[in-house]
């Protein structure tokens, strides 16, 4: 039994187009992040199942949750901006007749500006992939943002594209920027990290030179230098963020 979950919180816009590729799964279950839109109803209209939690700034609670209350044997992990392309959909149900391995990576594509970005910042996700199918048990997520699935299984991989639509707008990816950059900066300090005026200003240039020049965002035009440049901005915001902390806490 395989198992469609997405944790989702405002997302009435792409909600139900994402929820409709799912529907190959033997169960879709909805993790809704205390919505304050019409999310949570227009799953309902789909008679998809729901369950609502408050927990924030904790991804990877949110998916290990979810794991718990999934009811297949199989998870499959998407975003409410993502959706399984059809190539991917088949390829899933085929493989998982006879499952070669516990988890398996997923190729995912970015699309930014009307354009499919390949390179610098999402070169990785490209053509690697990310873990988003296992098997209940195996493994566990880890990380309060930009959760990975850790485990010691076998790992393989299923070809076709999980088609990802994030940032519709500038606008929006800015405002996603400062939240999950806040976030961050929790876990680091949490964590017990600190940081210096060194790392505020270098490591958002240096982040930058490598995925524009070194990883090829150049190659995906205006996108790709937008995309490049916005990320390395959430590397400044995190820092600039973890040090207003540390600060803080010298000052009590």
């Amino acid at each position: 039994m395989l198992t469609g979950i997405v944790i989702a919180q405002n997302e009435e816009e792409s909600i139900q187009s994402s929820l409709k590729t799912l529907l190959f799964c033997d169960e879709v279950l909805v993790i809704d992040n205390n919505s304050s839109d019409r999310t949570k109803n227009l799953v309902y209209d789909m008679g998809v199942r729901v369950i609502t939690d408050k927990t924030q700034g904790d991804f990877s609670y949110l998916r290990n949750f979810a794991a718990k209350e999934a009811k297949g044997e199989w998870l499959l992990y998407i975003d409410a901006d993502e959706k399984v392309s059809h190539d991917l959909r088949a390829n899933i149900k085929h493989e998982l007749e006879q499952p070669r391995a516990d988890a398996y990576y997923l190729r995912r594509r970015d699309h930014f500006m009307g354009k499919v970005l390949e390179h610098g910042e999402v070169a990785k996700v490209y053509e690697r992939g990310i873990i988003r199918l296992m098997k209940k048990g195996r493994g566990v997520w880890r990380g309060s943002i930009h959760e990975e699935w850790k485990t010691d299984t076998s790992i393989s991989s299923i070809d076709g594209f999980i088609e990802h639509y994030p940032h519709p707008t500038v606008q929006q990816f800015i405002e996603h920027v400062n939240r999950y950059s806040q976030i961050r900066a929790q876990e680091l300090y949490n964590a017990g990290q600190h940081t210096n005026i060194l790392q505020i200003i270098g490591y958002p240039v240096a982040k930058f030179v490598y995925t524009y020049f070194l990883k090829g965002g150049i190659k995906d035009g205006a996108a790709g230098f937008i995309y490049s440049f916005l990320m390395s901005f959430h590397s400044f915001l995190v820092r600039s963020t973890l040090c207003i902390k540390r600060a803080s806490d010298e000052n009590k």
